[in-house]
Formats: C-alpha cells, sequence, structure tokens
C-alpha cells in the first residue's frame, strides 16, 4: 500500500465518523481555551494599560507579529521581557508566578495524558472497524485499551521530558554557543541554529511517529505489552521508512 493510499483510506474512515472528530474538537477546546484564558489574565494584569503595554503592541504591529531572537541576544531580551512583564516585582514573587505556572501546567498535561490515553482506544477501535459500534461499543474499546496505553503515554511523556530538558539546552545553548563562539556574522548564527532547531524538531517527529504506530498496535493486534509494541512500532518504522515518512508529511 501506498502512503496516497493509506492517506485516502484514513481520510475516508474518518469522514465516515464525524462524531469522534466533532467529540475531539469539543475535548480540545475544554483544555485550550481556559488555559488561553488564564495566561491572558497574567498577561493583561502585569501589563494592563501601562506604558509598556503600548510599547508592546506599538513594537509587536511594526513587525507584523514576528519577533526573532537570535543567539545569545536571545537571553537578554528575554530577561528585558520577563522585568517589563513583572513590573519590576521581586525576584521571589516571579519565583511564586513561575512555580503556580509549572504546576498547573503539569496537572493539565497529565490530565490530557490520562484522557487521550482513554478516548484514543475507543477512536482507533472505531477507524480500524470502520463501522459504527455506538457509544456502549466506543467506551468499551476505550476502558479495554486505557491501562496500557496510560502506560504508552507515560513512557512517552518522559521520552519528550528528557527531549526538552536536557537535548534541547544542549543543542541550542551549549553546543550553539560552542559552535557559533567565534562568528561575528548574525546571519551564519542564525543558519547555525535553525538547523540545529531543525534536529530536535526531527528528534520530536520521529518519536512522535514511533508512539503513533505503537499505539495503534496496542489496539487493532491487542498486544497487552506497552514497553514491547516500542520495539515493534521501531521496526515497522523502519522497513517502512519512506512510506510512514511521506504519510506523515
Amino acid at each position: 500500500m501506498t502512503a496516497l493510499t493509506a492517506y485516502r483510506q484514513g481520510a475516508r474512515r474518518v469522514g465516515r465518523a464525524p462524531a469522534i472528530l466533532l467529540g475531539l474538537l469539543l475535548v480540545t477546546w475544554l483544555f485550550g481555551v481556559p488555559s488561553a484564558l488564564v495566561v491572558r489574565g497574567m498577561v493583561a494584569a502585569h501589563l494592563g494599560q501601562s506604558l509598556d503595554a503600548s510599547v508592546s503592541r506599538s513594537d509587536s504591529t511594526s513587525t507584523g507579529g514576528r519577533v526573532l531572537l537570535t543567539g545569545r541576544r536571545a537571553g537578554s531580551d528575554l530577561h528585558a521581557v520577563d522585568h517589563r512583564v513583572c513590573g519590576g516585582a521581586q525576584e521571589p514573587q516571579r519565583s511564586h508566578r513561575r512555580r503556580a505556572i509549572l504546576d498547573r501546567d503539569r496537572s493539565m498535561i497529565s490530565a490530557w495524558v490520562v484522557l487521550w490515553s482513554f478516548l484514543a482506544g475507543g477512536i482507533l477501535d472505531r477507524y480500524a472497524r470502520d463501522r459504527a459500534i455506538g457509544m456502549r461499543g466506543f467506551f468499551s474499546a476505550a476502558g479495554a485499551n486505557a491501562g496500557r496505553l496510560i502506560r504508552l503515554g507515560l513512557v512517552t511523556l518522559v521520552a519528550y521530558g528528557a527531549l526538552f530538558a536536557y537535548v534541547r539546552g544542549w543543542l541550542l545553548d551549549d553546543l550553539y554557543g560552542w559552535l557559533t563562539r567565534d562568528v561575528s556574522v548574525e546571519r551564519t548564527a542564525l543558519a547555525v541554529w535553525l538547523v540545529l532547531a531543525l534536529v530536535f524538531v526531527l528528534l520530536l517527529i520521529i518519536i512522535n511517529v514511533i508512539v503513533d504506530y505503537a499505539r495503534i498496535r496496542l489496539v487493532v493486534e491487542d498486544r497487552h505489552s506497552a514497553i514491547a509494541a516500542l520495539p515493534a512500532s521501531i521496526r515497522f518504522v523502519r522497513r517502512h521508512a519512506t512510506r510512514v515518512s511521506v504519510l506523515y508529511a
């Protein structure tokens, strides 16, 4: 089967299950909108109608809303933005706000992992069968697959956490600083940063693809070990690397 054929078949299966599509849209809104409103409220509370708010808006408008921070200059610019947003507040107050934001984000991510792991079992089962299974059948499949998909989700969370906590800093801070320590041309430094950022994005994509196929194997093939599904997924992706890449793109 070619990537195009798989895409067409998948699109038809999704089209024949509009309730799942609408349900996912609703769940995404329920998770996304409250977080966006919280961030909006925090920014409004810190900036308000002050001169800094006007400067921020005018700067954003004059550049079309696109701001590029490159190299070591990004650190000082972000510090300035943090100082401006916090209105010169003391460091303990800023730390308290950061901890509150991180705690809320961790709670939201954990809740999303559990909810998505539960729903994914019913969604994949419905698409694999390609026929209506009703609400009872959907939640029955979701419940039957929830435990193993949650275990897979936790493994995935650890993998993503390691990438953002260690690999990202090593690539975009340490390695970037070493490669550009003698570079005086900003364009060259930007090109180096973009290449390293692309490497990081490719690592994220690889993990995403492997986990997606592992999730499919767990549900469609009724496998019981989330850990064993990962190497099976890696073997499948490696054997069909070209078609999987085209389908993902």
